[in-house]
């Protein structure tokens, strides 16, 4: 009987071991290769006990505040009068310490918009990469709309937590973390009262001067959708229709339209500049002007270089994910993944897709294919690529 119980344990012993090794060699294959992960910056959970702000930071590449220009100050004063000079070396997401106490992280980079052209399943096929994180709400609508109510430390203390623990969950230091607003790229609403000496020609200053000022190594990722298309989406997403419950039908779309056409026209009549007129968004009917691309791409491109900036196209980004995925995760700075990876995320649902009733009125689609050529056709000589021409005719 004794030696029985002494031959029990040695059984399980030899069942454990071979279970074990069995399972090292068929478990699935972890999504970053071994062979290629980049360590060269581990970082244990300790090393957040002493950081302080006052040695081994680096300088930003902005102007420091006292030569930040007035007007600019006077767009977002509670972004540029608060902001750090520099931030901790040892992230490579840009963090630095509040007062010496709060650990405060921003974006490392922003998907910039357009709203309803797959923003939404970008951002979670991008936060898909274990080293980006990917418990942040995607849309804080900070940077354009919230920032001169909420301070910096508001916006920067969550993506502060979320990179913290990641950092400790992974033992390594370069996670990076990002903001997916779509309204970032087009919105400034209070120009014309900031800026009134140049409601003819503009704002002098906008969003893209404020990041590029504070983050001036951001990266910067648009995902473009053929405008009328967009429109016609976008709609149907945020209005209801004003005569009955429900989304809005197509003819009072087609009214919508008309009017954010008319509205346009009599702008540039007036004598004020396309630029002014683009970034008219006063109303319900100002969306039209979202898809004014290539007004906004030059804005951004006039302070950005274009190697920060990626642009996408929804239909392109649709049928060609395990493409361009591994192409945004090289833009963004993060280790490959495995093609197997790759697929696998690429192949998850798509996300906050509309619900189709209907098509747009034929009539509607002509109005608003002839607003757009001509902002179309820009942006494909900007952006020197045909996609972006759409099936538009010169």
């Amino acid at each position: 009987m004794e030696t029985t119980k002494k031959y029990v344990p040695t059984v399980a012993i030899f069942i454990c071991t071979f279970l074990m090794s069995t399972l090292i060699i068929w478990w699935p294959t972890p999504n970053l290769d071994p062979n290629k992960l980049h360590m060269s910056h581990p970082i244990p959970s300790e090393a957040f006990v002493n950081i302080t702000n006052t040695t081994n930071t680096t300088d930003l590449q902005a102007n420091c505040t006292s030569t930040i220009p007035e007007g600019l100050r006077r767009l977002r004063p509670k972004i540029l009068d608060d902001f750090p000079t520099s931030f901790l070396p040892q992230f490579k997401n840009p963090c630095y310490l509040d007062r010496d106490v709060n650990f405060i992280c921003l974006p490392h980079f922003f998907i910039l918009g357009t709203p309803k052209s797959g923003t939404t399943d970008l951002w979670s096929k991008i936060v898909s990469h274990p080293h980006i994180v990917n418990e942040l709400i995607k849309e804080p609508h900070w940077w354009a709309r919230y920032s001169k109510r909420r301070g910096v430390s508001s916006y920067g203390m969550p993506f502060g937590k979320a990179i913290r623990e990641d950092i400790q969950k992974h033992h390594f230091n370069e996670i990076i973390a990002g903001d997916g607003s779509a309204s970032t790229l087009w919105d400034i609403r209070d120009w014309t009262t900031l800026y009134p000496d140049h409601a003819d020609d503009g704002p002098p200053y906008m969003i893209a001067d404020v990041i590029r000022t504070v983050l001036p190594k951001a990266k910067l990722i648009v995902i473009f959708r053929e405008p009328s298309e967009r429109l016609y989406s976008d709609y149907r997403y945020f209005y209801h229709s004003p005569t009955h419950k429900g989304m809005i039908t197509p003819i009072e779309f087609h009214s919508a339209v008309a009017q954010s056409v008319e509205k346009f026209d009599n702008c540039t009549r007036s004598g004020r500049s396309e630029r002014a007129c683009s970034y008219n968004h006063d109303t319900y009917h100002d969306r039209a002007l979202i898809g004014l691309y290539s007004v906004h791409v030059r804005d951004w491109l006039e302070r950005f270089p274009r190697d920060q900036m990626m642009f996408l196209e929804l239909g392109e980004w649709q049928n060609s994910c395990t493409r361009l995925l591994p192409e945004l995760y090289e833009f963004l700075g993060v280790q490959s993944l495995r093609a197997q990876t790759v697929w696998g995320i690429c192949s998850m649902k798509k996300q906050n897709s509309n619900r189709q009733h209907g098509p747009m009125l034929n009539k509607t689609r002509e109005m608003l294919r002839e607003f757009y050529r001509p902002f179309v056709m820009d942006l494909a000589d900007i952006l020197e690529d045909e996609k972006f021409r759409w099936d538009y005719e010169i």
